[in-house]
């Protein structure tokens, strides 16, 4: 299931963003060893369903050396390189080619970049404009995630930067209730077109290792709002946390019978409110998933699973 995982390197960010779901900020200090950080990459050359190993923040650029090194590695264990980027330091065409033509050297296959209207106040869209051309100049795969709330949609960014966007694969996603958005924003300002009847995870194709060393199932924005931890890269490598993430319960539940095994529950048996319109399915895995929430579900959950899931021993269930 799982062909890729993201690293955030560290929490620092040269941007306050008011949606941010790290909470990243200037100040901030947390930060990942690279020497674990490497030990926990090299040990992926045993995993051949690991196909690319992805690097963000925070902002990544700014450990722009450790950056280098940790691509070399990954394009070393024979898997594909991904970097994501809000483009701060790209403050010309010059600037962002030759950065580029540096890291595609050291083995980098794709670049994202973060912008929007809310990282505009920090971030000039002419920063933005001179990654996604460099990139587009020298064949490099690039994307430009746009996150949209209901006052402010893709266009704005989209118009900002021009012909820049030609040839970027650009992905919109509505703003979650989590992180600086969740404090900053009324809401009214969620887009909740998704009914919740019918929602399936669609995020079970990479994991993150957070800031903190934490490592989650996805990495959708949501889940840093979850206690779905299956653990810490201090104490796992890639097989084990694998390992982990396949005999998981909730994930097995939640990603062979969808949202419904788990409305029903929270409905008819837990009393839990469920909205009949969300954002997207990450909201309800916020909403079960929480610290407060999840404990609720476990006796239904393994009884379940004793019961009709022969993968499953009882023995085997491995708890966040």
């Amino acid at each position: 299931m799982y062909n890729h995982f993201t690293i955030i390197l560290h929490r620092k960010c040269t941007a306050s963003c008011d949606l941010c779901c790290v909470q990243s900020k200037p100040s901030c200090q947390e930060s990942l060893d690279i020497d674990r950080v490497k030990d926990y990459i090299s040990s992926s050359i045993y995993c051949e369903s690991i196909k690319s190993i992805g690097i963000s923040g925070g902002e990544p650029f700014l450990e722009y050396d450790k950056v280098k090194e940790l691509i070399t590695l990954i394009k070393n264990t024979g898997k594909k390189a991904s970097l994501m980027t809000n483009a701060y330091w790209a403050t010309s065409y010059v600037e962002a080619y030759d950065k580029l033509t540096e890291l595609k050297k050291c083995g980098l296959s794709s670049i994202g970049l973060s912008y929007d209207y809310f990282h505009s106040p920090y971030i000039k869209s002419e920063n933005v404009s001179n990654v996604l051309l460099a990139a587009n100049d020298m064949e490099l795969n690039a994307g430009l995630n746009i996150v949209i709330s209901k006052s402010h949609l893709a266009g704005e960014a989209i118009d900002s930067l021009g012909a820049a966007t030609k040839e970027a694969q650009i992905m919109i996603f509505p703003c979650q209730k989590v992180g600086n958005a969740a404090i900053n924003f009324d809401d009214t300002e969620y887009l909740r077109t998704r009914k919740s009847a019918g929602c399936y995870c669609k995020k079970g194709r990479g994991y993150s290792v957070t800031y903190d060393g934490t490592i989650l199932p996805c990495c959708s924005p949501s889940v840093f709002s979850t206690a779905l931890s299956i653990g810490n890269y201090e104490d796992l490598d890639v097989t084990s946390t694998l390992d982990k993430l396949k005999r998981n319960p909730y994930l097995y539940l939640l990603r062979t019978y969808g949202f419904d095994y788990f409305i029903d529950i929270a409905r008819n048996k837990l009393d839990i409110e469920v909205p009949e319109y969300v954002v997207s399915a990450c909201e309800l895995c916020a909403l079960f998933f929480n610290e407060k929430n999840i404990k609720k579900f476990d006796s239904y959950i393994d009884l379940d699973l004793v019961k009709f899931h022969g993968r499953f021993k009882e023995k085997s269930l491995m708890r966040f």
